[in-house]
């Protein structure tokens, strides 16, 4: 059948499996596998394949599910099966059959059972099959029909469907003879007698044979045989309900006749045919038939007939075809004769000696046929066989030496055999049946066969004859429970074995051991005896052919009484017998070897040459050793029978495998022997060993030429030099002793249910203890070594309950042997305690230790209280643990003493517990800790002083106290659960619980649904009452699990699953059978949330990066990840691994599965795992637990581990393929992630030992070589870029040709170099979780000097990563994934290695970066610019950068390029259009390198799309046409190319666009035009009152106008009482107020104030309208201020910058935005003389009250801002009238005259970089306040926020470097650059920010410069 087919096949059968299972199926589910089945309703109706599987899954259920659905299903299948004799068959030629049978005989035969034995109308169905078969009968049994009609339909499909239904019928009635109805009588038997007719069915045999001439050879060609067989078994099961005697005697008449004529014309076809033949099909049918006719004769005869039957019976056995050749295809006729001959005896009694004649002439004649299968068995060749290695030099003839040796089965061999077993069958059952009426019977036929014996010849029918009356013999007295009889078989057989020695001698041995097996017990003993006798008389004593005696003849049995017991041992079934076997075995090994002992004696040899005597009883010996009990208890002499046994293996060395020198088969047998055998024991409590062994005759084997080789063999064994001068003082005796039971415990280790108990019994035995040569220090080590053996063997047994309580008991009993009063054992017991707890620490809090613990305790305590009895001391103390009792000293002294050291045993237990123990088990060891106390006065224990480190005391108590918290509800919602179940169950309800408690749920988990941010109480209630309910109920409910375990799919909150996983946690712990299943719903949830990415799953959204300049910035903390609710369910999934990962294999498998399906094996560009910073520590705890699955050495498949650990390594890196992010969360969630990521770098550093284990599996191919360098190795990406796996495979291929070794050889290279790559990976992954980790602790504790790294760390670092090191590391990096190189780039800026690979990296390869912004600049470098590098054109297909990163290649440093302006230009068109409105100044001096009109197309591409950003760029162009502030000197360079740009843009102009330019530019025109009004005015009251006419005249614009600093707002209206002239005498600024409302840009154009809501969002703005001043580096100077304040806004710092909005519109001309609500220091210092201080406390008041401390908070967040402004900047001139004081408490800094370089007094830089005077200090209480202490955190992690951007920052700056500001100087782009420290790590910058705040804190020279000003300007201070 195709695969398709089978899978099919397999997916019905499996679908039916399931359906059986569920109760109550609905009809649709069966619909649907009907619906696969052939339509009855339509014609014709087709069967294909698929439809028959369906068919057979319909029935199959039909009869598993006890006949469900049987009224639909019946009436389906009564349909189909009429439609069988018209079924169109759609099958092709290699589907007719399937698995050698034909389809349609197997779907009818199914569909006919099935409706028998499940349909209730049998008369319908009865009615049915027989119309059905008729039909079929008509068809082929019609001559005419079969010779006209289609022989492919009839041979394929007709006749296998009529053999199909008749043989279903025929099944169902052998099982149900009872259901036989009339209209099955009648149909059997009419179709009997047709078919028997003899002329016809010769002719309609013919027939058939003829049609299927074209298809040979064809199984149907012998249909009418067939069909005659089934007829007639089915005819069998209806003799008994058939009471027509006539119709019986016709039928008996009609078969009669017909085995006559078939017998005879089948005759000649047996001339000259070959097995193989197309003729013997139809003859092997034939006689198939004629034997079934047989059958059913002898149950139809009556007695007048059985005389001739007899005759006919034996004249069928005695046909032959020729007397020259066995007839082998009339052999099952033959045995069909002997059978019906036995069967007609047991019927007719009165016949027995006409059928003893006939066994006898069979027997004894013998039969021709008996002697010519005989003849042909000897002749055919065979080929020799080596087995019989002990046979004598027996002289036989050589027809006696080819019948004797054993033969390779043939045809001719087993025809004999079957034919033989057949007659002497029969015989039997006629004896048996017989015996006891007719006693003489058995005793002639005795005699007879006895007789046969007696004449032993070399003829052919000599041979058969003694042969046939051996087996006769054997068989009588197996057969037959009078003793008398087996007496008198047993005593032929011993007198004539060997007797001369014969060819029978081995047959009659064979039957002796039938004997054994099958005779009665007196029989046994007698077959034993004669078995003894012939095993010591079969002994070889020489290999030398000159022995003549007795022994000879007997030599040539010796193999076949090994064969003989082989049989006996591995057939005997009873129990006793096979106890009795074991001594008689164990003493003819030993009398075996003393005679070996005597040959040796005799020849001088040794008795390694006569090892093959005694090897060949090791198989028998491990074949009886097999099938019975350990020998716990014997007697004395068998106890010394397994001694000799086994030093007499010692002495033959049976004992050691792989030498080469023995047999595997014979070391198979020690070890057999081995896990059965007694404890060695020394004999005898009051005797020494010494003198045990001294008289021991198995010791007499070789004498001390033997004990050096003992004593060193031991020493090698035991591995303890201090033991070599016990080991050379030891003799013979007791070195063999002692290397029988070292190598007994040896082979018994490694047995699945050892147990080591009994060594204990080797250090207890006295004969051991009181041995003089110290044996017992030898014993003691042996015994550690096995312990230890025994630990490493549980290690890697299956981690199952079984596994689990085998501990604990192994545990328990250590204890018990901990309190032995033999101090010797007391120490053993807790080395070997010590050493089981070091391997599985888990054992530490098992509830059954701790209790067995207390349980020990309290007897000591009560042993010492009371030391005797009414029977006198007490010594020992029953215990319900291994081994029952306690032996204690008799000493009350010695008793407190041990009790005082098992209670400090006991604490030492409790502290190692609380230090390990999951969480869940502290209770419990609290618990235990108060009953210790209470057990043992006086004892001062505490888990609180166990030097237990911190974070786990904070641990166990936040879960103590959980705990405690959650008891009370656990027993409230317990109970009302209890309570239900009661009421109903005392009412006799019928109430559904599982549907009311599955209703609550779902009920809370809707209201929650549609209100998330309301309470959660009915929800907990709810999964309480479903815990609880879980709890209570017998069985385990699923839908109920379920519920609970998915309740954090449909409410995935942190408290959600903190309530879930406490719901978790009470199941386990009340129903711990029902964790499995718990833990699989539970992983079933969390795969869920990682496929529906929720959660740590969330996809990772790139945040908008200041860069970016978009007004609507979103902060980092808004895009994080629900993370918390995973970080309770991984810790959850923490402490259950901690519970079960020693004692529950298939849960482990779980977790691993956890892990397999969730990480991917290779890095995509799609992480799994969210990448967001607040994700780090739910992350790195499930990566945690991953590593504690891999190093707990509890997964043994290697390669499940490798691919385990690739996973884990991938996901670890994947989190370092983003650029790196400071948190947006809390500090103290901050040190939670730093705590995560040391306690995982600290596993992770450990892994190194688990690493050095990685290997190719052993057994492992040339391909799959290169398969798993590609699925587990390095090389995922080359430097080339691509994939290519016949590139990495390249430095591991093999060469197909070489041999295995040298396979194996590169396969171990490549291990090694697996290893190595998997250590540096694991090198590269410490260092870059270590780089994380000191930069969240410096974000989190920016102040302290350093982050809290141990010394491992920081020598980690230092011994494996230098500047040599990095260029390894890199390639590694790449071949991880090429974004880990790119972070490891950004992240160590420092070192010239990793600058230069990078760079190589992505030079080689950039389409590894398209989606990487971060990496263009290491290819668009200015060099690689200028050079015009082929690679740049790749740029084109980069992922767009953002407009001010892509700026920067039309400023100087740059030179002009059209691809790094194309990309400029690409990236810069798919932003939306207002976020250019930021970088309005930097496009236009863009236009200065603007080679290839880029500039100008994003210009054009502007004034298309938006006209507020048209309008600024238009201002800024004006303003820029000209160098200075008079308008009068143009611009050489882009002066005439503004003014032709700006003409462009207005000519294209049009419509409304054209409207509102004209509206805007007019209105602002009449605004600026107040300055030059009132500029004649003198300075005072009268320039004051024009400004105020002149304003009235200005009327806003009802469609829409707005001031240039503020584009987001629409003028509705003027303060017309705002205008008010600015102090300057030649110019004439003045300031005024518009009244505005927030207006979007993009509607700003489409404006009516008529249908505008203007009560809504309207605010006032002032601005200053300057003329005669250059505005462009205050400009500047607030853009780069509003960057740091989105920098600071992305990652959610607090920290205030106010950078107001200045415009310059033309040459000196320019828009200032008022700051709000804020006045000058100056101005608050001229109206008092108070410090800023005490004006805070006068404006706020006093330092506790509430607005202090807010005004206060908003004073740091500013002063924390303008300080990195200041200091990165260099902003100058800061004296108290460029700093404000908002109405808030914010400082804000105004007019940014002196910038970067520049600075009053001549450029000196006189003033400090950060202004922080005494009166601010004393604002923020102080330089060692709290809130000091927080503006020096704010100062230091605005720096660390801003540094990433250095690069953007200096784009801004460079770009406007053409304008030759005056801050321009002195190289200033540089000295900004270094400002920022690019080089510096985070930790090195945050120091270098505490360094700048200390050294401008209280500086002299911001005194000395307020005085100045004070002086020179009266600026007060």
């Amino acid at each position: 059948m195709a695969h398709g087919y089978k899978f099919y096949e397999s997916s019905l059968s499996h679908l039916v499996d399931s359906l059986v299972q569920l109760p109550d199926v609905p009809w649709k589910q069966i619909q649907r596998i009907i619906a696969l089945c052939p339509r009855v309703d339509m014609s014709p109706c087709t069967v294909s394949l698929r439809q028959h599987i369906a068919v057979c899954a319909s029935a199959s259920y039909l009869t598993r599910s006890g006949g469900s659905h049987h009224d639909k299903l019946g009436i389906y299948f009564i349909s189909l099966v009429k439609c069988i004799p018209k079924l169109h068959w759609n099958l092709s030629k290699n589907q007719i059959k399937l698995e050698e049978e034909y389809v349609a005989f197997l779907l009818c035969s199914k569909i006919c059972n099935t409706l028998l034995q499940v349909n209730q109308n049998k008369e319908q169905v009865y009615s049915s099959l027989t119309e059905c078969i008729q039909t079929l009968l008509g068809t082929v049994l019609n001559i005419d029909l079969v010779k006209e009609g289609d022989s492919e339909k009839l041979l394929n499909f007709s006749a296998p469907s009529l053999l199909g239904l008749i043989d279903g019928m025929g099944k169902y009635l052998q099982d149900n003879p009872g259901s036989v109805c009339e209209q099955i009588i009648s149909l059997t038997t009419s179709s009997l007698l047709n078919l028997l007719r003899s002329d016809e069915f010769t002719i309609l045999a013919d027939t058939w044979l003829s049609i299927s001439r074209s298809h040979p050879p064809h199984p149907m060609e012998t249909l009418p045989h067939k069909l005659l067989n089934k007829l007639l078994q089915l005819f069998r099961t209806q003799i008994d309900s058939i009471e027509d005697k006539d119709l019986l005697l016709s039928i008996f008449t009609a078969i009669q006749a017909f085995i006559d004529v078939e017998n005879a014309r089948m005759y000649p076809k047996f001339k000259q045919q070959n097995i193989v033949s197309r003729s013997s099909c139809v003859s092997t049918a034939a006689i198939s038939a004629l034997c079934e006719c047989l059958d059913v004769t002898t149950l139809l005869i009556t007695e007048t007939f059985v005389y001739q039957h007899y005759q006919k019976l034996n004249n069928l056995f005695n046909t032959s075809v020729n007397l020259k050749t066995p007839d082998l295809l009339r052999v099952p006729l033959r045995v069909s004769c002997v059978k019906n001959i036995g069967l007609l005896t047991n019927r007719f009694p009165l016949f027995v000696d006409d059928a003893m004649e006939i066994y006898k002439q069979m027997l004894f004649g013998p039969s021709t046929n008996l002697s010519l299968l005989h003849i042909a068995s000897c002749l055919e060749p065979v080929s020799r066989s080596t087995a019989d290695h002990q046979s004598s030099n027996f002289q036989r003839t050589a027809y006696m030496r080819r019948s004797n040796r054993p033969k390779a089965e043939n045809v001719y061999t087993t025809s004999l055999d079957t034919l033989r077993k057949a007659i002497i069958s029969s015989l039997i059952s006629v004896i048996s049946a017989v015996h006891e009426t007719n006693h003489q019977l058995c005793q002639g036929f005795l005699s007879s066969a006895s007789n046969q014996l007696l004449i032993i010849g070399d003829q052919d029918n000599q041979l058969v004859i003694s042969n046939n009356a051996v087996r006769v013999l054997g068989a009588i007295a197996t057969n037959l429970s009078d003793f008398e009889t087996v007496k008198m078989v047993i005593q032929i057989f011993r007198h004539k074995i060997c007797n001369p020695p014969s060819h029978l001698d081995t047959q009659m041995i064979k039957q002796l051991g039938d004997i054994l097996l099958y005779g009665n017990d007196k029989s046994y003993s007698e077959v034993l005896s004669l078995f003894m006798h012939i095993s010591s008389k079969a002994f070889p004593e020489s290999k030398s052919n000159k022995d003549t005696s007795e022994h000879h003849g007997f030599r040539h049995c010796s193999f076949t009484v090994i064969r003989t017991l082989e049989k006996v041992c591995s057939k005997l079934d009873n129990p006793q017998r096979l106890q009795d076997l074991i001594p008689w075995l164990l003493e003819v090994f030993v009398q075996r070897s003393l005679e070996m002992q005597k040959v040796c004696e005799r020849e001088k040899s040794t008795l390694k040459d006569q090892a093959g005597n005694l090897g060949v009883l090791l198989p028998v010996f491990a074949i009886l050793m097999g099938r019975i009990k350990r020998v716990e208890t014997v007697n004395t002499r068998v106890q010394r029978l397994f001694r000799d046994f086994w030093q007499i293996c010692v002495v033959m060395n049976f004992v050691t495998r792989g030498l080469g020198q023995y047999t595997e088969e014979w070391y198979a047998g020690v070890e057999a022997v081995a896990c059965k055998t007694p404890l060695m024991s020394s004999m005898g409590a009051d005797t020494f060993l010494q003198h045990d062994l001294q008289y021991n005759s198995a010791l007499k084997l070789e004498g001390i030429a033997q004990e050096g080789e003992f004593r060193v063999a031991i020493s090698e064994h035991l591995h303890a030099p201090e033991l070599n001068a016990i080991i050379y003082r030891m003799n013979y005796g007791q070195c063999t002793f002692f290397l029988s039971a070292y190598h007994i415990e040896l082979m018994r280790v490694s047995q699945p249910n050892y147990t080591c108990y009994h060594l204990f019994h080797y250090l207890q035995d006295k004969g051991i203890q009181k041995d003089k040569s110290g044996i017992y220090s030898c014993f003691e080590h042996m015994c550690t070594h096995m312990f230890q053996l025994h630990i490493d063997h549980v290690t890697q047994q299956s981690r199952d309950e079984g596994r689990q309580a085998h501990l604990e008991n192994l545990v328990q009993f250590l204890l018990v042997k901990f309190n032995h009063c033999v101090k010797r054992i007391r120490l053993t017991a807790d080395k070997w305690l010590s050493k089981l707890i070091d391997k599985f620490n888990h054992l530490l809090w098992s509830e059954e230790v701790l209790k067995c613990l207390t349980h020990l305790t309290q007897e000591l305590v009560k042993a010492v209280k009371n030391t005797t009895s009414e029977q006198g001391i007490i010594r020992e103390v029953s215990v319900p643990y291994e081994p029952g009792t306690m032996n204690i000293a008799e000493e009350n002294q010695e008793r407190q003493n041990m009790l005082n050291d098992f209670s400090k045993r006991f604490a030492a237990i409790l502290k190692e517990s609380v230090k390990f123990a999951p969480l869940e088990k502290l209770e419990k060891l609290q618990d235990y800790e108060d009953q210790l106390k209470s057990s043992i006065k006086g004892l001062n224990i505490s888990l609180e002083d166990m030097n237990i480190p911190m974070d786990r005391k904070m641990e166990h108590k936040l879960y103590y106290n959980a705990s405690l918290n959650s008891a009370t509800n656990r027993s409230k919602f317990y109970g009302h659960i209890e309570g239900m179940k009661s009421l109903v169950t005392f009412q006799g309800a019928d109430f559904d619980f599982v549907g009311m408690v599955l209703k609550k749920m779902e009920q809370a988990l809707t209201e929650w649904k549609q209100n998330p941010t309301g309470s959660i109480e009915a929800i907990e209630a709810a999964v309480n009452h479903t815990a609880a309910f879980l709890i209570c109920e017998e069985k385990l409910n699923r839908k109920a699990l379920r519920a609970l375990c998915w309740v954090p799919v449909t409410c995935f909150t942190k408290e959600s699953v903190r309530i879930a996983a406490n719901c978790w946690e009470w199941t386990v712990s009340k129903r711990p059978e029902f964790e499995t299943q718990l833990l699989m719903e539970n992983i079933a949830a969390w795969k869920w949330t990682v496929n529906h990415r929720i959660g740590l799953f969330s996809p990772t959204v790139p945040c908008k990066r200041p860069v970016v300049t978009d007004n609507k910035l979103q902060e980092l903390s808004s895009l994080a990840p629900n993370c918390e609710p995973h970080r309770l369910w991984i810790r959850f999934l923490t402490q259950r691994f901690e519970v079960i990962k020693y004692k529950s294999a298939k849960q482990v498998e779980l977790f691993t599965s956890l892990f397999h399906t969730t990480l991917p094996l290779t890095a995509h560009n799609t992480s799994i795992l969210s990448n967001h910073v607040s994700a780090i520590g739910p992350r790195f705890e499930f990566l945690h637990l991953g590593l504690l699955l891999l190093q707990n050495d509890i997964i043994s498949n290697e390669l499940n581990q490798s691919i385990l650990r690739e996973r884990l390594y991938t996901a670890i890196l994947d989190y370092f393929c983003v650029p790196t992010q400071w948190p947006c969360y809390t500090t103290a969630e901050c040190l939670t992630d730093v705590g995560v990521l040391n306690k995982f770098w600290d596993t992770l550093f450990h892994d190194k030992k688990y690493l050095k284990s990685i290997l190719v599996p052993t057994t492992i191919s040339p391909d799959s070589i290169q398969m798993t360098n590609g699925m587990l190795g390095p090389n995922m990406y080359n430097i080339d870029g691509t994939n290519s796996p016949s590139s990495r495979s390249r430095s591991l291929s093999v060469e197909r040709s070489k041999a295995n070794s040298v396979v194996m050889k590169k396969t171990s290279k490549m291990g090694d170099y697996k290893s190595k790559y998997h250590l540096k990976k694991r090198n590269l992954i410490l260092f870059l979780i270590h780089h994380e980790i000191e930069r969240l602790y410096t974000w989190a504790q920016p102040l302290s000097d350093s982050a809290p790294s141990d010394e491992k760390k920081t020598n980690f670092v230092y011994k494996n990563f230098s500047e040599k090191s990095w260029n390894d590391y890199m390639h590694l990096a790449w071949t991880c994934h090429p974004k880990v190189a790119l972070s490891l780039a950004l992240r160590v800026r420092s070192s010239d290695s990793i600058y230069r690979s990078i760079r190589l990296f992505v030079k080689s390869a950039p389409a590894n970066f398209y989606d990487c912004v971060e990496a263009l600049p290491f290819i668009a470098t200015p060099q690689n610019v200028k050079h015009d590098l082929p690679q740049l054109v790749h740029m084109l297909a980069w992922t767009p950068a953002s407009p001010l990163e892509v700026l920067t290649y039309f400023s100087k440093e740059y030179q002009e390029n059209p691809i790094t302006g194309m990309y400029a230009l690409q990236s810069i068109q798919s932003y939306p259009c207002e976020t250019l409105l930021f970088l309005v100044p930097q496009i236009v001096q863009a236009i200065r390198h603007d080679a290839y009109g880029y500039v100008r197309q994003i210009i054009y591409w502007i004034a298309t799309l938006s006209p507020i950003v048209t309008h600024q760029v238009i201002w800024n162009m004006k303003t820029n046409m000209f160098l200075d502030e008079e308008a009068e000197q143009i611009d050489p360079i882009i002066g005439s190319t503004l003014n032709e740009y700006i003409q462009d843009i207005k000519s294209t102009m049009s419509g409304s666009f054209l409207e509102f330019y004209n509206r805007e530019f007019d209105f602002f025109d009449s605004v600026t035009e107040v300055s030059s009004i009132i500029k004649p005015y003198p300075k005072g009251p009268e320039r004051n009152a024009e400004c105020l006419r002149a304003l009235k005249d200005i009327k806003p614009n009802r469609f829409g106008t707005y001031l240039p600093s503020n584009p987001d707002s629409v003028i509705i209206g003027i303060d017309y009482t705002s205008g008010k002239p600015m102090q300057s005498a030649a110019k004439a600024p003045f300031l005024a107020t518009f009244i505005v409302k927030d207006c979007p840009v993009t509607e700003m154009q489409s404006f009516d104030a008529k249908k505008a809501n203007l009560h809504v969002g309207v605010t006032r703005k002032s601005c200053i309208f300057k003329e005669g001043d250059d505005l462009r580096q205050d400009i500047l100077a607030l853009q780069i201020i509003e960057f740091f304040l989105k920098a600071f806004q992305s990652i959610g710092m607090e920290v205030y910058l106010k950078p107001y909005r200045v415009v310059a519109t033309a040459p000196g001309s320019g828009v200032i935005e008022v700051v709000p609500d804020s006045k000058t220091r100056d101005e608050l210092g001229k109206k008092t003389d108070e410090t800023l201080y005490h004006h805070f406390i006068k404006t706020y008041g006093d330092e506790n009250s509430v607005g202090f401390q807010n005004a206060r908070e908003n004073f740091v967040k500013s002063m924390a801002g303008y300080s990195i402004v200041t200091w990165l900047l260099q902003i100058k001139d800061r004296h108290n009238g460029n700093i404000m004081i908002s109405n808030t408490g914010h400082i804000i800094h105004i007019d940014f005259g002196f910038l970067f370089e520049s600075s009053p007094g001549g450029n000196m830089g006189f003033e400090p970089d950060i202004k922080l005077t005494e009166e601010m200090i004393q604002i923020m209480g102080g330089s060692e306040s709290a809130p000091f202490k927080r503006f020096s955190e704010l100062v230091v992690r605005g720096f660390l926020a801003v540094r990433p951007y250095c690069e953007a920052i200096c784009t801004l700056v460079s770009l406007m470097m053409g304008t030759n500001l005056p801050c321009f100087r002195d190289d200033a782009l540089r000295k900004l650059r270094n400002r920022f420290q690019p080089h510096f790590s985070d930790r090195d910058a945050a120091n270098h920010a505490k360094k700048m705040i200390r050294d401008n804190l209280l500086n002299k020279r911001t005194v000395i410069y307020d005085k100045i000003q004070y002086y020179q300007n009266e600026i007060a201070h």
